[in-house]
């Protein structure tokens, strides 16, 4: 559910692991405990809808159903602005820091970033400007937060 939170949280440059990939339903009794433990062994911020398990870890309890909404709970968490930089940012497929590459680029543009895990490449493209709307309404969400009227 959080699953698109996650990905834009690694394209703001902050590294970001999803439930999904820390543990497997089938192979554990309480994944609860996984996340908690995963938590605290990597001093990590749990980032959860559950207000149980957001009482057992240090963490930011999602209450806002659209993605800008939840990326501003977590900044106003972390004193944080919102704001994009391809020179920051994470792969949001596999959350590796993405690198500049500016020789040899494909296709028309000037510059486009690398994933050196996955080999994803990433542009400013078309997208960038729904990218940077989406970046305006959680700009607009964080002022909210901080007046204190937001709601999920």
């Amino acid at each position: 559910m959080l699953l698109r939170l996650c990905r834009w949280l690694r394209l703001l440059g902050y590294p970001t692991v999803a439930a999904h990939e820390v543990v497997d339903p089938t192979k554990v009794e309480d994944e609860d405990e996984v996340l908690v433990e995963f938590c605290r062994e990597h001093d990590a911020l749990l980032i959860t809808r559950d207000r149980q398990l957001a009482r057992r870890a240090r963490a930011v309890l999602i209450t806002a159903d659209s993605v800008p909404e939840q990326i501003a709970e977590v900044l106003e968490f972390l004193g944080d602005e919102a704001f994009l930089d391809p020179d920051e940012s994470r792969c949001p497929e596999c959350n590796a820091r993405v690198r500049r590459v500016t020789a040899e680029n494909p296709g028309p543009f000037e510059v486009t970033w690398e994933c050196p895990e996955c080999r994803r490449k990433y542009w400013v493209g078309g997208h960038w400007r729904d990218m940077e709307e989406t970046i305006d309404r959680v700009k607009k969400a964080l002022r909210r937060v901080q007046r204190g009227h937001l709601r999920g």
